[in-house]
């Protein structure tokens, strides 16, 4: 492009000219074209009222002896419910406080229902978790499997589906005598005491005996004389292929939630998430998170991992690794209660555990390969559906990934923060919500991206009373707050000199303008100063400021900085370029800065014989 012709001014003429990129809120940017708000790189900051500041620092609340096994963040009497080693503890935003040391240490998942808390143990092990947080083992459901005529079962009746979550079951007889050999639909086991109910009521003199397989002999000193019905209770054998696969199907889910009917809260039970058996799902009986029917047991699709599980509005979203389905609840008077399931989306899914949050009653997504999707409509099968909100991230997941690595993700203050375990990115969507437009790059693009460094060894990122918490586990378990005030180091020591055993090291935190043209594309320019809110937060900090042009790093400046906020003027050293760009680097404390103003003088062409 041709250069047109300026007159040059002097230093102190009115050839002078100012140039405001605007706000600093557009983040992380991948895109020399980017609006004027782009940022071109940036660590460590965060866009806070109307200025680009440090991330707060992290603040040790509380620690625990024991492997983190499974929390329930949705706050139980105003608590958050952890299971850690042996132990569940509550959380209350400051302190662990022990509830019970007799858990299992095995994996676990949490579910809420009934105004209790059910906590499922990989061991088959089953919890309750009742108001004033008093904890007892929870005995499933045992359901009457048959009723027979006789005791030799030729004449009987299917009653009710195995339970999936106990090897108990009950069989029933019609019968007269007492000296019997009762036929039973399952080996049972003989380590487990059978229980004898006449006519429903437990009779403890009545003893069974076991004898051939699949057989019970009355024993005892009772009578069953003028009784209607006998109920024997009995454990399943453990040498049933089919019940011991049911039993580590259900109790080795990641995800529990309720979902169905009428009622916001759900009328039945889901387990799922196991990844030895991609795609299972269970659902319970209706209100009863202690007996889910082995005839409930679903496959999703064609068997894919289920990453995730989110409603919105009436429907509920599974997300595989491959992709995304729907469900709904209907119910007829001929057919009951019914979960249909649709596919939703096929070219991508979630294979980032942990990820998936709702926002703005929007479910947000990550997927390792292409980054962060939005499920903005689901009416339409793959067709403006799912929107990619993750162009500024420039596929950090892609590019560096770690097997191994451990994803969560939190809502907070009108912000998405998902979490590597070694890096938080958060989508400011409270200040950049995404729209839907015809230019979708630029809808893409718009959206404000941070990175920030996370605690060392971050599981888990949770929000609670209004405060973002970082679970880290090491030799322990510990929990941090993001505090308001200093900005400590993401490298948190246990033996260090800060408050609650912290270091108190400054964060590496910085942030650099993409390439300016300062508004004069066709001309070489001289850049005379740069002017800049400055706003200290706290003592002790500073900064340096280093300029560019074309690229190329020329000089840098320390300004002085007082305990109150200023506007700062920083002369520059003579450089001429066509585009300049600045990087502030910030140490030992919280400084914010807003307002950039660039000016410059545009030299004409004929001045360097271009």
């Amino acid at each position: 492009m041709a250069y047109n012709r300026v007159n040059v001014g002097s230093v102190s003429g009115r050839g002078r000219r100012v140039f405001s990129p605007g706000s600093l809120s557009g983040g992380l940017s991948a895109f020399e074209n980017g609006n004027d708000g782009a940022l071109q790189a940036i660590s460590d900051m965060i866009f806070e009222n109307g200025k680009l500041v440090p991330r707060a620092g992290f603040c040790k609340k509380d620690e625990a002896e024991g492997a983190f096994h499974s929390i329930f963040e949705s706050g139980f009497e105003k608590k958050v419910l952890l299971h850690i080693g042996s132990s569940l503890f509550s959380f209350d935003g400051e302190n662990f406080f022990a509830v019970s040391s007799e858990l299992p240490d095995c994996h676990s998942v949490f579910l809420a229902m009934n105004a209790k808390v059910y906590l499922y143990c990989s061991n088959f092990e089953l919890f309750e978790i009742k108001s004033g947080m008093t904890v007892q083992k929870a005995e499933p459901y045992i359901p009457e499997i048959t009723y027979s005529r006789n005791l030799s079962m030729t004449d009987f009746d299917t009653l009710e589906p195995v339970n999936l979550l106990t090897r108990m079951v009950k069989c029933s007889y019609k019968t007269y005598t007492d000296n019997a050999t009762y036929t039973l639909p399952f080996e049972a086991d003989e380590s487990v005491p059978v229980k004898v109910y006449t006519d429903g009521v437990l009779n403890p003199k009545l003893v069974m005996g076991f004898g051939e397989p699949k057989k019970l002999s009355m024993r005892g000193t009772g009578t069953i004389l003028g009784v209607e019905t006998v109920s024997l209770v009995f454990a399943i054998s453990q040498n049933d292929p089919t019940v011991q696969e049911n039993l580590k199907k259900i109790y080795g889910c990641d995800i529990a939630f309720c979902y169905g009917g009428t009622s916001n809260d759900g009328t039945r039970a889901f387990l799922t998430a196991n990844d030895e058996y991609p795609g299972a799902y269970f659902i319970s009986e209706l209100r009863n998170p202690l007996y889910f029917p082995e005839n409930g047991a679903e496959i999703l699709g064609d068997g894919e991992k289920i990453t995730a599980a989110q409603k919105r509005y009436e429907k509920l979203f599974f997300f595989t690794e491959k992709g995304v389905y729907s469900m709904q609840y209907d119910f007829s008077a001929e057919k009951g209660a019914s979960f249909p399931v649709a596919e939703v989306y096929s070219p991508v899914g979630c294979d980032m555990k942990n990820t998936v949050r709702s926002v703005d009653n929007t479910p947000v997504f990550a997927d390792r390969r292409s980054g962060i999707y939005i499920l903005q409509s689901t009416d339409i099968f793959n067709e403006l559906n799912v929107k990619h909100v993750s162009a500024n991230l420039s596929g950090h997941w892609g590019e560096n990934r770690d097997e191994n690595a451990v994803f969560s993700s939190c809502d907070h203050d009108r912000k998405y923060y998902i979490c590597d375990g070694k890096s938080i990115f958060v989508w400011d969507y409270g200040k950049t919500p995404y729209y839907n437009s015809a230019d979708f790059d630029a809808a893409e693009t718009r959206l404000a991206w941070y990175k920030l460094s996370a605690p060392t060894g971050c599981k888990y990122i949770f929000s609670h009373g209004g405060i973002l918490y970082f679970l880290t586990e090491d030799e322990k378990v510990e929990i941090y707050s993001l505090s308001a005030s200093s900005a400590l180091s993401s490298d948190l020591s246990a033996d260090g000199g800060g408050e609650n055993g912290t270091e108190n090291l400054p964060v590496n935190a910085f942030f650099m303008t993409k390439g300016y043209d300062l508004g004069t594309k066709s001309h070489r320019k001289k850049l005379v100063s740069l002017s800049f809110d400055c706003d200290v937060y706290e003592k002790g900090g500073g900064m340096t400021v280093e300029f560019f042009a074309d690229g190329e790093s020329f000089w840098s400046y320390t300004p002085p900085l007082g305990e109150k906020s200023r506007r700062i003027k920083i002369k520059v050293p003579t450089r001429y370029a066509d585009k300049f760009a600045v990087k502030f680097s910030f140490f030992g404390a919280r400084i914010g800065v807003s307002g950039l103003e660039f000016c410059y003088i545009p030299v004409s062409r004929e001045k360097f014989n271009l």
